[in-house]
Protein backbone atom coordinates (compact mmCIF):
# COMPACT_ATOMS: atom_id res chain seq x y z
CA UNK A 1 0.00 0.00 0.00
CA UNK A 2 2.89 2.30 0.93
CA UNK A 3 1.78 2.63 4.40
CA UNK A 4 4.37 1.15 6.72
CA UNK A 5 5.59 1.17 10.21
CA UNK A 6 9.22 1.81 11.67
CA UNK A 7 10.68 0.00 13.63
CA UNK A 8 8.99 -2.20 16.29
CA UNK A 9 4.98 -1.97 16.59
CA UNK A 10 3.37 -2.24 19.77
CA UNK A 11 -0.23 -4.01 20.09
CA UNK A 12 -3.07 -4.37 22.62
CA UNK A 13 -5.87 -5.99 22.97
CA UNK A 14 -8.20 -3.41 24.57
CA UNK A 15 -10.67 -3.74 26.87
CA UNK A 16 -13.32 -0.76 26.86
CA UNK A 17 -14.40 1.91 24.87
CA UNK A 18 -12.68 4.57 27.07
CA UNK A 19 -9.43 3.28 25.22
CA UNK A 20 -10.17 5.16 22.31
CA UNK A 21 -10.94 8.81 21.59
CA UNK A 22 -14.52 10.50 21.56
CA UNK A 23 -13.58 12.12 18.23
CA UNK A 24 -13.21 8.20 16.37
CA UNK A 25 -14.04 7.81 12.75
CA UNK A 26 -17.09 5.85 12.45
CA UNK A 27 -18.46 4.97 16.46
CA UNK A 28 -17.02 1.66 16.83
CA UNK A 29 -15.59 2.24 20.00
CA UNK A 30 -19.38 2.79 20.56
CA UNK A 31 -21.63 0.63 18.96
CA UNK A 32 -21.62 -2.69 20.43
CA UNK A 33 -17.78 -2.77 21.89
CA UNK A 34 -16.43 -6.23 22.97
CA UNK A 35 -13.59 -7.30 23.49
CA UNK A 36 -11.42 -10.23 21.69
CA UNK A 37 -11.94 -13.45 23.30
CA UNK A 38 -9.26 -15.58 25.09
CA UNK A 39 -8.68 -17.81 21.44
CA UNK A 40 -9.14 -14.86 19.17
CA UNK A 41 -6.42 -12.46 20.73
CA UNK A 42 -3.72 -16.04 20.89
CA UNK A 43 -4.77 -16.04 17.08
CA UNK A 44 -3.88 -12.51 16.60
CA UNK A 45 -0.58 -13.08 18.31
CA UNK A 46 0.44 -15.76 16.43
CA UNK A 47 -0.48 -14.04 12.89
CA UNK A 48 1.69 -11.07 14.78
CA UNK A 49 4.74 -13.52 15.11
CA UNK A 50 4.24 -14.95 11.73
CA UNK A 51 4.95 -11.79 10.24
CA UNK A 52 7.69 -10.89 12.28
CA UNK A 53 9.39 -14.50 10.89
CA UNK A 54 9.03 -13.49 7.72
CA UNK A 55 9.90 -9.60 7.66
CA UNK A 56 11.78 -6.93 9.59
CA UNK A 57 8.99 -6.24 11.91
CA UNK A 58 9.16 -6.91 15.45
CA UNK A 59 6.13 -6.23 17.84
CA UNK A 60 5.82 -5.80 21.71
CA UNK A 61 2.15 -6.20 23.56
CA UNK A 62 1.45 -3.08 25.33
CA UNK A 63 1.69 -4.19 29.20
CA UNK A 64 -1.58 -4.02 30.88
CA UNK A 65 -2.08 -5.39 34.63
CA UNK A 66 -3.64 -8.70 35.10
CA UNK A 67 -6.85 -9.23 36.51
CA UNK A 68 -7.08 -12.72 36.68
CA UNK A 69 -8.75 -12.43 33.24
CA UNK A 70 -6.02 -13.21 30.95
CA UNK A 71 -5.38 -10.22 28.16
CA UNK A 72 -8.21 -7.97 29.31
CA UNK A 73 -7.46 -5.98 32.49
CA UNK A 74 -10.11 -3.09 33.69
CA UNK A 75 -7.10 -0.84 35.42
CA UNK A 76 -7.01 2.29 34.19
CA UNK A 77 -3.62 3.04 34.56
CA UNK A 78 -3.01 0.42 31.97
CA UNK A 79 -1.48 1.39 28.11
CA UNK A 80 -3.36 -0.73 25.90
CA UNK A 81 -4.86 2.53 24.37
CA UNK A 82 -1.59 3.39 23.45
CA UNK A 83 -0.61 0.93 21.40
CA UNK A 84 0.39 1.17 17.31
CA UNK A 85 -2.40 -1.49 16.77
CA UNK A 86 -5.33 -2.21 18.72
CA UNK A 87 -7.31 -5.32 18.53
CA UNK A 88 -10.99 -5.41 19.38
CA UNK A 89 -14.80 -6.11 17.84
CA UNK A 90 -17.24 -3.46 16.89
CA UNK A 91 -21.14 -3.68 15.59
CA UNK A 92 -20.34 -0.79 13.15
CA UNK A 93 -18.77 -3.63 11.14
CA UNK A 94 -20.69 -6.99 9.63
CA UNK A 95 -17.72 -8.85 9.47
CA UNK A 96 -14.15 -7.14 10.03
CA UNK A 97 -12.13 -4.22 8.84
CA UNK A 98 -8.42 -2.53 9.73
CA UNK A 99 -6.53 0.50 8.97
CA UNK A 100 -3.73 1.21 7.29
CA UNK A 101 -0.58 2.19 9.62
CA UNK A 102 -0.39 5.97 9.66
CA UNK A 103 0.03 8.78 12.64
CA UNK A 104 -3.21 9.06 13.26
CA UNK A 105 -5.68 7.98 16.25
CA UNK A 106 -7.40 4.83 14.37
CA UNK A 107 -3.73 4.00 12.42
CA UNK A 108 -3.38 0.47 12.83
CA UNK A 109 -6.31 -0.59 14.47
CA UNK A 110 -8.26 -3.71 13.45
CA UNK A 111 -11.90 -4.72 14.23
CA UNK A 112 -14.07 -7.26 13.89
CA UNK A 113 -17.82 -8.10 13.80
CA UNK A 114 -19.11 -8.06 17.59
CA UNK A 115 -20.73 -11.30 18.40
CA UNK A 116 -24.57 -11.04 19.00
CA UNK A 117 -25.99 -14.65 18.52
CA UNK A 118 -24.67 -18.05 18.22
CA UNK A 119 -24.79 -18.04 13.80
CA UNK A 120 -23.93 -14.18 13.48
CA UNK A 121 -20.50 -13.45 11.76
CA UNK A 122 -19.12 -12.07 14.95
CA UNK A 123 -20.03 -15.53 16.23
CA UNK A 124 -18.64 -17.26 13.28
CA UNK A 125 -15.14 -15.34 13.47
CA UNK A 126 -14.57 -16.34 17.20
CA UNK A 127 -13.38 -20.10 15.62
CA UNK A 128 -9.56 -19.10 14.46
CA UNK A 129 -8.67 -22.68 14.14
CA UNK A 130 -6.13 -22.38 10.82
CA UNK A 131 -7.86 -23.19 7.58
CA UNK A 132 -11.33 -21.20 8.76
CA UNK A 133 -12.89 -17.97 8.00
CA UNK A 134 -11.96 -16.31 11.66
CA UNK A 135 -8.13 -17.32 11.04
CA UNK A 136 -8.43 -16.18 7.81
CA UNK A 137 -9.74 -12.96 8.82
CA UNK A 138 -7.30 -12.06 11.50
CA UNK A 139 -4.17 -12.57 8.85
CA UNK A 140 -6.35 -10.38 6.56
CA UNK A 141 -6.89 -7.80 8.53
CA UNK A 142 -3.79 -7.71 10.45
CA UNK A 143 -2.33 -7.63 6.93
CA UNK A 144 -3.87 -4.63 6.50
CA UNK A 145 -2.55 -3.02 9.96
CA UNK A 146 1.04 -3.36 8.24
CA UNK A 147 0.10 -1.91 5.63
CA UNK A 148 -0.40 -4.45 2.92
CA UNK A 149 -3.32 -3.75 0.40
CA UNK A 150 -6.23 -5.98 -1.80
CA UNK A 151 -4.66 -7.36 -4.89
CA UNK A 152 -7.58 -5.25 -6.79
CA UNK A 153 -7.38 -1.78 -5.65
CA UNK A 154 -5.78 0.85 -7.02
CA UNK A 155 -5.16 4.29 -5.98
CA UNK A 156 -2.98 5.88 -3.22
CA UNK A 157 0.10 5.67 -2.70
CA UNK A 158 2.42 3.14 -4.69
CA UNK A 159 -0.98 1.16 -4.44
CA UNK A 160 -0.76 -0.76 -7.91
CA UNK A 161 -3.00 -3.80 -9.22
CA UNK A 162 -1.85 -7.12 -8.84
CA UNK A 163 -2.08 -8.98 -12.32
CA UNK A 164 -5.20 -11.09 -12.65
CA UNK A 165 -2.94 -14.51 -12.67
CA UNK A 166 -1.54 -13.57 -9.38
CA UNK A 167 -4.73 -12.46 -8.12
CA UNK A 168 -6.37 -15.13 -5.76
CA UNK A 169 -5.98 -17.10 -2.08
CA UNK A 170 -3.68 -19.25 -3.30
CA UNK A 171 -1.07 -16.26 -3.35
CA UNK A 172 -1.87 -13.63 -1.01
CA UNK A 173 -4.62 -13.60 1.88
CA UNK A 174 -5.29 -10.32 0.86
CA UNK A 175 -6.85 -10.96 -2.33
CA UNK A 176 -10.89 -10.84 -2.72
CA UNK A 177 -10.98 -13.66 -4.51
CA UNK A 178 -10.77 -17.56 -3.50
CA UNK A 179 -9.08 -18.71 -6.67
CA UNK A 180 -7.34 -16.86 -9.57
CA UNK A 181 -10.12 -15.59 -12.41
CA UNK A 182 -12.98 -15.26 -9.46
CA UNK A 183 -15.50 -12.43 -9.30
CA UNK A 184 -14.14 -9.67 -7.16
CA UNK A 185 -17.11 -8.86 -5.96
CA UNK A 186 -18.38 -12.70 -5.02
CA UNK A 187 -17.61 -12.90 -1.65
CA UNK A 188 -15.21 -16.05 -0.64
CA UNK A 189 -16.67 -19.35 -1.86
CA UNK A 190 -14.24 -21.51 0.12
CA UNK A 191 -15.12 -24.24 1.79
CA UNK A 192 -15.63 -23.91 5.86
CA UNK A 193 -12.05 -25.15 6.29
CA UNK A 194 -10.82 -24.55 2.85
CA UNK A 195 -9.17 -21.21 3.98
CA UNK A 196 -5.20 -20.51 3.55
CA UNK A 197 -3.84 -21.11 7.00
CA UNK A 198 -0.97 -18.41 6.47
CA UNK A 199 0.69 -16.05 4.85
CA UNK A 200 1.08 -16.59 1.32
CA UNK A 201 3.91 -16.28 -1.34
CA UNK A 202 3.03 -12.62 -1.84
CA UNK A 203 2.01 -11.51 0.93
CA UNK A 204 5.37 -12.59 2.20
CA UNK A 205 7.13 -10.65 -0.29
CA UNK A 206 5.13 -7.58 0.17
CA UNK A 207 6.15 -7.19 3.59
CA UNK A 208 9.59 -8.09 2.58
CA UNK A 209 9.43 -5.63 0.53
CA UNK A 210 8.39 -2.79 2.86
CA UNK A 211 10.37 -3.56 6.04
CA UNK A 212 13.15 -6.15 4.47
CA UNK A 213 13.30 -10.36 5.25
CA UNK A 214 14.43 -12.12 7.78
CA UNK A 215 16.78 -14.81 7.44
CA UNK A 216 17.07 -15.61 10.92
CA UNK A 217 13.69 -17.51 10.90
CA UNK A 218 14.78 -21.64 11.39
CA UNK A 219 18.37 -20.84 10.11
CA UNK A 220 19.18 -24.22 11.20
CA UNK A 221 19.31 -27.31 8.69
CA UNK A 222 15.15 -27.50 9.23
CA UNK A 223 13.25 -30.84 8.42
CA UNK A 224 9.58 -30.01 7.12
CA UNK A 225 7.33 -33.05 7.83
CA UNK A 226 3.52 -33.57 7.25
CA UNK A 227 0.56 -36.10 8.07
CA UNK A 228 -1.16 -37.59 5.37
CA UNK A 229 -4.59 -37.99 8.20
CA UNK A 230 -4.30 -34.78 10.43
CA UNK A 231 -2.77 -32.68 7.69
CA UNK A 232 -0.31 -31.26 11.04
CA UNK A 233 2.93 -29.82 10.00
CA UNK A 234 6.01 -30.98 12.28
CA UNK A 235 9.17 -29.03 11.69
CA UNK A 236 12.19 -30.71 13.62
CA UNK A 237 9.71 -33.18 14.66
CA UNK A 238 7.80 -30.78 16.75
CA UNK A 239 4.29 -30.83 15.64
CA UNK A 240 2.82 -27.24 15.13
CA UNK A 241 -0.97 -27.87 15.60
CA UNK A 242 -3.57 -29.65 13.32
CA UNK A 243 -5.38 -27.39 11.35
CA UNK A 244 -9.38 -28.30 10.52
CA UNK A 245 -10.61 -30.97 8.75
CA UNK A 246 -7.08 -32.17 7.24
CA UNK A 247 -6.69 -29.61 5.10
CA UNK A 248 -2.91 -28.07 3.99
CA UNK A 249 -3.29 -24.74 2.62
CA UNK A 250 0.22 -23.02 3.59
CA UNK A 251 3.16 -21.42 2.34
CA UNK A 252 6.43 -21.73 3.55
CA UNK A 253 9.36 -18.92 4.59
CA UNK A 254 12.43 -20.58 5.73
CA UNK A 255 15.30 -18.12 6.59
CA UNK A 256 18.76 -20.54 5.75
CA UNK A 257 20.13 -23.41 6.27
CA UNK A 258 20.01 -26.73 3.75
CA UNK A 259 16.76 -27.44 4.59
CA UNK A 260 13.97 -30.61 3.65
CA UNK A 261 10.44 -31.72 3.09
CA UNK A 262 9.60 -35.36 4.12
CA UNK A 263 6.66 -36.59 2.60
CA UNK A 264 7.82 -39.92 3.00
CA UNK A 265 4.21 -40.70 5.11
CA UNK A 266 2.44 -40.32 1.81
CA UNK A 267 1.15 -42.82 -0.59
CA UNK A 268 -0.78 -40.65 -2.81
CA UNK A 269 1.21 -39.88 -6.29
CA UNK A 270 2.86 -36.47 -5.78
CA UNK A 271 4.59 -33.58 -7.37
CA UNK A 272 7.05 -31.38 -5.61
CA UNK A 273 7.89 -28.76 -7.13
CA UNK A 274 11.52 -26.94 -5.01
CA UNK A 275 11.40 -23.74 -7.11
CA UNK A 276 10.78 -20.46 -5.25
CA UNK A 277 7.17 -19.58 -6.13
CA UNK A 278 6.68 -22.89 -6.23
CA UNK A 279 4.13 -25.63 -4.66
CA UNK A 280 4.02 -28.78 -3.83
CA UNK A 281 0.21 -31.06 -4.72
CA UNK A 282 0.18 -34.19 -2.39
CA UNK A 283 -2.41 -35.53 -4.18
CA UNK A 284 -2.09 -35.43 -7.86
CA UNK A 285 -5.46 -36.07 -9.36
CA UNK A 286 -7.23 -36.11 -6.26
CA UNK A 287 -8.50 -33.58 -3.55
CA UNK A 288 -7.33 -35.56 -0.38
CA UNK A 289 -6.09 -32.52 1.94
CA UNK A 290 -6.77 -30.63 -0.86
CA UNK A 291 -9.10 -27.14 0.30
CA UNK A 292 -11.83 -26.56 -2.13
CA UNK A 293 -12.24 -22.81 -2.67
CA UNK A 294 -16.01 -22.57 -4.60
CA UNK A 295 -17.27 -22.89 -8.08
CA UNK A 296 -15.18 -26.28 -9.40
CA UNK A 297 -11.68 -24.75 -8.08
CA UNK A 298 -10.05 -26.64 -6.31
CA UNK A 299 -6.48 -25.02 -5.03
CA UNK A 300 -3.78 -26.45 -7.61
CA UNK A 301 -1.21 -27.23 -4.50
CA UNK A 302 -0.98 -27.91 -0.41
CA UNK A 303 2.36 -26.61 0.78
CA UNK A 304 3.59 -23.56 -1.43
CA UNK A 305 7.15 -21.73 -1.26
CA UNK A 306 8.05 -18.45 -0.80
CA UNK A 307 9.87 -16.52 -3.48
CA UNK A 308 13.35 -15.60 -2.79
CA UNK A 309 13.69 -11.93 -1.24
CA UNK A 310 15.98 -9.97 -3.86
CA UNK A 311 17.60 -13.06 -5.32
CA UNK A 312 18.75 -14.27 -1.85
CA UNK A 313 18.75 -18.23 -2.31
CA UNK A 314 19.41 -18.94 1.52
CA UNK A 315 15.65 -19.13 1.86
CA UNK A 316 15.36 -22.44 -0.57
CA UNK A 317 14.24 -25.23 0.07
CA UNK A 318 17.04 -27.84 -0.75
CA UNK A 319 15.88 -31.09 -0.29
CA UNK A 320 12.30 -33.45 -0.96
CA UNK A 321 11.45 -37.07 0.14
CA UNK A 322 8.91 -38.29 -1.68
CA UNK A 323 6.29 -41.02 -0.72
CA UNK A 324 5.02 -44.49 -1.95
CA UNK A 325 3.29 -43.33 -4.93
CA UNK A 326 4.53 -42.53 -8.53
CA UNK A 327 6.38 -39.25 -7.53
CA UNK A 328 7.44 -36.25 -9.86
CA UNK A 329 10.20 -34.26 -7.79
CA UNK A 330 11.86 -31.25 -9.23
CA UNK A 331 14.81 -29.49 -7.85
CA UNK A 332 15.95 -25.77 -7.71
CA UNK A 333 19.44 -24.02 -8.08
CA UNK A 334 20.77 -25.35 -5.02
CA UNK A 335 22.64 -28.00 -4.19
CA UNK A 336 19.52 -30.52 -3.67
CA UNK A 337 18.92 -34.46 -2.08
CA UNK A 338 16.07 -35.81 -3.77
CA UNK A 339 14.32 -38.99 -2.88
CA UNK A 340 11.85 -40.83 -4.55
CA UNK A 341 11.53 -43.88 -2.37
CA UNK A 342 9.08 -46.40 -3.42
CA UNK A 343 6.95 -46.05 -6.72
CA UNK A 344 7.90 -45.05 -10.44
CA UNK A 345 9.43 -41.56 -9.72
CA UNK A 346 11.02 -39.09 -11.71
CA UNK A 347 13.23 -36.74 -10.06
CA UNK A 348 15.08 -33.44 -11.82
CA UNK A 349 17.81 -32.01 -10.11
CA UNK A 350 17.63 -28.87 -12.52
CA UNK A 351 20.83 -26.44 -11.62
CA UNK A 352 23.32 -26.71 -8.72
CA UNK A 353 25.23 -30.28 -7.53
CA UNK A 354 22.71 -32.79 -6.98
CA UNK A 355 22.21 -35.90 -5.94
CA UNK A 356 19.07 -38.37 -6.56
CA UNK A 357 18.58 -41.69 -5.14
CA UNK A 358 14.91 -43.15 -6.98
CA UNK A 359 14.54 -46.14 -4.63
CA UNK A 360 12.58 -48.95 -5.72
CA UNK A 361 10.21 -48.89 -8.59
CA UNK A 362 11.24 -47.67 -12.35
CA UNK A 363 12.76 -44.31 -11.96
CA UNK A 364 13.62 -41.56 -14.15
CA UNK A 365 16.72 -39.18 -12.80
CA UNK A 366 17.97 -36.06 -14.35
CA UNK A 367 20.78 -34.28 -12.88
CA UNK A 368 20.32 -31.32 -14.68
CA UNK A 369 23.35 -29.03 -15.08
CA UNK A 370 25.82 -29.25 -12.18
CA UNK A 371 27.86 -32.12 -11.08
CA UNK A 372 25.23 -34.68 -10.29
CA UNK A 373 25.29 -38.09 -8.50
CA UNK A 374 22.40 -40.46 -9.41
CA UNK A 375 21.47 -43.56 -8.08
CA UNK A 376 18.68 -45.50 -9.66
CA UNK A 377 18.04 -48.63 -6.60
CA UNK A 378 15.97 -51.10 -7.70
CA UNK A 379 13.81 -51.12 -10.67
CA UNK A 380 14.30 -50.70 -14.14
CA UNK A 381 15.70 -47.13 -14.35
CA UNK A 382 16.56 -44.70 -16.97
CA UNK A 383 19.85 -42.05 -15.48
CA UNK A 384 21.04 -39.18 -17.38
CA UNK A 385 23.48 -36.68 -16.07
CA UNK A 386 22.99 -33.94 -18.24
CA UNK A 387 25.59 -31.15 -18.65
CA UNK A 388 28.49 -31.19 -16.02
CA UNK A 389 30.99 -33.83 -14.32
CA UNK A 390 28.16 -36.42 -13.18
CA UNK A 391 28.23 -40.23 -11.75
CA UNK A 392 25.65 -42.71 -12.48
CA UNK A 393 24.88 -46.11 -10.55
CA UNK A 394 22.00 -48.23 -11.67
CA UNK A 395 21.96 -50.76 -8.89
CA UNK A 396 19.81 -53.72 -9.69
CA UNK A 397 17.71 -53.74 -13.29
CA UNK A 398 18.10 -53.03 -15.88
CA UNK A 399 18.81 -49.57 -16.23
CA UNK A 400 19.70 -46.97 -19.19
CA UNK A 401 22.73 -44.54 -18.23
CA UNK A 402 23.12 -41.67 -20.51
CA UNK A 403 26.44 -39.45 -20.09
CA UNK A 404 28.64 -37.61 -22.30
CA UNK A 405 28.01 -33.97 -21.71
CA UNK A 406 30.67 -33.69 -19.50
CA UNK A 407 33.43 -36.21 -17.76
CA UNK A 408 30.68 -38.60 -16.77
CA UNK A 409 31.10 -42.12 -15.38
CA UNK A 410 28.64 -44.90 -14.99
CA UNK A 411 28.03 -48.48 -13.73
CA UNK A 412 25.19 -50.27 -14.22
CA UNK A 413 25.36 -52.45 -11.59
CA UNK A 414 22.94 -55.82 -11.59
CA UNK A 415 21.28 -56.06 -14.54
CA UNK A 416 21.07 -56.02 -18.43
CA UNK A 417 21.78 -52.41 -18.70
CA UNK A 418 22.30 -49.98 -21.63
CA UNK A 419 25.27 -47.07 -21.55
CA UNK A 420 23.85 -44.16 -24.15
CA UNK A 421 26.38 -42.20 -25.47
CA UNK A 422 25.56 -38.82 -25.95
CA UNK A 423 28.94 -36.85 -27.36
CA UNK A 424 29.39 -32.98 -26.45
CA UNK A 425 32.85 -31.63 -27.72
CA UNK A 426 35.38 -33.15 -24.88
CA UNK A 427 33.01 -35.06 -23.70
CA UNK A 428 34.15 -37.76 -21.64
CA UNK A 429 31.75 -41.03 -20.49
CA UNK A 430 33.52 -43.56 -18.15
CA UNK A 431 31.77 -47.01 -18.25
CA UNK A 432 32.68 -48.82 -15.14
CA UNK A 433 31.19 -52.50 -15.77
CA UNK A 434 29.92 -52.97 -19.43
CA UNK A 435 29.37 -56.79 -19.42
CA UNK A 436 29.51 -58.06 -22.83
CA UNK A 437 27.11 -60.81 -22.02
CA UNK A 438 23.93 -58.66 -20.79
CA UNK A 439 24.52 -54.53 -21.29
CA UNK A 440 24.91 -52.74 -24.35
CA UNK A 441 26.81 -49.70 -25.58
CA UNK A 442 24.61 -47.15 -27.18
CA UNK A 443 26.35 -44.95 -30.12
CA UNK A 444 24.91 -42.18 -32.11
CA UNK A 445 22.72 -43.00 -34.59
CA UNK A 446 24.10 -43.04 -38.06
CA UNK A 447 27.57 -43.37 -36.56
CA UNK A 448 29.83 -45.95 -38.35
CA UNK A 449 32.51 -47.78 -36.54
CA UNK A 450 35.17 -46.49 -39.36
CA UNK A 451 34.70 -43.13 -37.47
CA UNK A 452 35.79 -44.29 -34.51
CA UNK A 453 39.30 -44.62 -32.94
CA UNK A 454 39.87 -47.75 -30.57
CA UNK A 455 43.29 -46.85 -28.54
CA UNK A 456 44.41 -48.41 -25.40
CA UNK A 457 45.36 -47.19 -22.84
CA UNK A 458 45.26 -48.91 -19.20
CA UNK A 459 41.74 -49.29 -21.11
CA UNK A 460 40.10 -49.34 -24.07
CA UNK A 461 39.09 -45.55 -25.19
CA UNK A 462 37.43 -44.83 -28.28
CA UNK A 463 37.76 -41.73 -29.80
CA UNK A 464 34.94 -40.61 -31.59
CA UNK A 465 35.96 -36.76 -32.93
CA UNK A 466 36.99 -35.27 -29.61
CA UNK A 467 34.52 -37.09 -27.62
CA UNK A 468 36.03 -40.16 -25.70
CA UNK A 469 34.25 -43.60 -23.91
CA UNK A 470 36.40 -45.51 -21.90
CA UNK A 471 35.37 -48.78 -21.02
CA UNK A 472 36.93 -50.16 -18.18
CA UNK A 473 38.85 -53.50 -18.34
CA UNK A 474 38.22 -53.75 -21.73
CA UNK A 475 41.52 -53.88 -24.26
CA UNK A 476 41.85 -53.66 -27.91
CA UNK A 477 41.43 -57.35 -29.15
CA UNK A 478 38.33 -57.14 -26.80
CA UNK A 479 36.65 -54.85 -29.97
CA UNK A 480 34.91 -57.57 -31.44
CA UNK A 481 32.56 -58.55 -28.73
CA UNK A 482 31.55 -54.81 -28.09
CA UNK A 483 27.61 -55.20 -27.62
CA UNK A 484 26.61 -52.14 -29.98
CA UNK A 485 23.01 -51.37 -29.72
Amino acid sequence: SGFTWGGSVTFAFTDSAGDYPPTYPGAAPLRGFQAFTDGQAEAARAVLAEIAAVSGLSFTEATVSDSGGGYRTTDPGDDDDKADIRLARTEVTATAYAYYPGPFGESGDVWLRASAAATDAGAMLEDVARGGWGRHTLLHEIGHAVGLKHGHHSGGTNMQVLPVEWDGMEFTVMSYRSYVGAPVDKGYGNEYWGFAQSLMMLDIAALQQAYGANHATRAGDTVYRFDPVTGEMSIDGVGQGAPGDNRLFLTIWDGDGVDAYDFSAYATDLSIDLAPGGWCDLDVGGTAQRAWLGDGHWARGHVFNALMHEGDPRSLIENARGGSGNDVIRGNLADNSLVGAGGNDILDGLDGDDMLWGGSGDDSLTGGTGFDRLFGGRGDDHLDGGGGDDRLLGRAGDDVLTGGDGRDALRGGEGADSFVFRPSPGGRMVVVDLDPLEDRLILPEGLAMAEIQAVERGDLRLFIDDAVIRLVGWHVEDLGLLPLG
